[in-house]
């Protein structure tokens, strides 16, 4: 694992209390009920049966270890189920394919000034836009940060610019949205979230700042790759679909790692035959029918794996 980053995240986790666990020289969080591994998605975060088990007994509400195995996968494995949505190289809006999205791009950057900013700007004029964008989502989603809390999690953010980075996006001197990258040296850009005024939109500020942004990291910076995360399965989002058809982002392949905690495990395998049924009958089970799909993805993937390997 590269040395950078690693430490910078470390550092931040301790100055902000964020519980993390660092073994076999790579660091893991807790997100949502899941523990995840911090750094780029094209490396290889498999785990042997003791690391599992080292790694879970740290953490307490979760369920699961969710890794993958990096991006070296074999011939035969395209169609796997589990993808990161990355961009490789920079494209002139001249270049890009849709003509309509060529449009909104221009038109994008005429009415929008995307500046890279710095946490600090975030803390003390991000709250609209961020209370704004979260109240539209269709789906309750709790979150618990207050102004004041806004404030100070940015406050801390702004000491780690080499792993925090932010962009502002501007109607004449009004910040309408702004975007967060979690930088893992220069090996990827990770774009971790996107915030945006709704009454805005008309102005395309989304095609103005991944632009932008996909200029400075791939052009510039000479970044490997960007990525927009793995494969939605709990929100609800069309931003993947966006930057596929508009920004010539594409499915990486890589496999689903799901390591449980045994009494999750036992869990699952009770009620997975039922699958369908729970889908069908208990549609407001949005964190039930999640995990469900994942352990489908897990062994879509193995499944995959295996016939891949039969064929070597």
């Amino acid at each position: 694992m590269t040395k950078g980053f690693l430490d910078s995240f470390e550092d931040y986790f301790i100055c902000s209390k964020t519980k993390y666990f660092k073994a076999n020289n790579v660091i893991w969080q807790k997100y949502n009920q899941a523990v995840i591994p911090v750094g780029p998605a094209k490396l290889d975060y498999s785990l042997n049966s003791d690391q599992q088990s080292r790694i879970l007994s740290e953490f307490n509400n979760v369920f699961f270890i969710r890794s993958n195995n990096g991006f070296n996968h074999k011939d035969g494995q395209e169609k796997l189920k589990w993808y990161a949505v990355i961009k490789k190289q920079f494209i002139e809006k001249e270049k890009i394919k849709s003509n309509e999205s060529r449009k909104k791009i221009k038109r994008g950057l005429i009415n929008c000034k995307v500046e890279k900013i710095d946490a600090d700007f975030i803390a003390h004029h991000g709250y609209e836009v961020f209370y704004a964008a979260v109240k539209t989502y269709k789906v309750n989603i709790k979150f618990d940060l207050d102004e004041k809390s806004f404030c100070q999690k940015y406050k801390i953010r702004n000491n780690y610019p080499d792993i925090f980075h932010y962009w502002g996006v501007f109607e004449k001197n009004k910040l309408i949205g702004y975007a967060e990258n979690l930088i893992y040296n220069f090996i990827e850009s990770s774009y971790s979230t996107m915030k945006f005024l709704p009454e805005k939109f008309d102005l395309f500020p989304t095609y103005a700042l991944v632009y932008s942004m996909d200029e400075y990291y791939l052009q510039r910076l000479k970044f490997e790759y960007v990525n927009d995360g793995f494969r939605s399965i709990l929100h609800e989002t069309n931003i993947q679909d966006f930057l596929i058809k508009n920004f010539h982002f594409y499915k990486q392949p890589t496999s689903l790692n799901i390591y449980y905690k045994p009494a999750i495990e036992k869990i699952i395998k009770l009620i997975f035959p039922f699958k369908n049924l729970i889908n069908n009958r208990y549609v407001n089970f949005r964190k039930i029918n999640a995990l469900l799909e994942l352990e489908e993805i897990r062994r879509d993937c193995q499944n995959n794996i295996m016939k891949t390997d039969e064929r070597l």
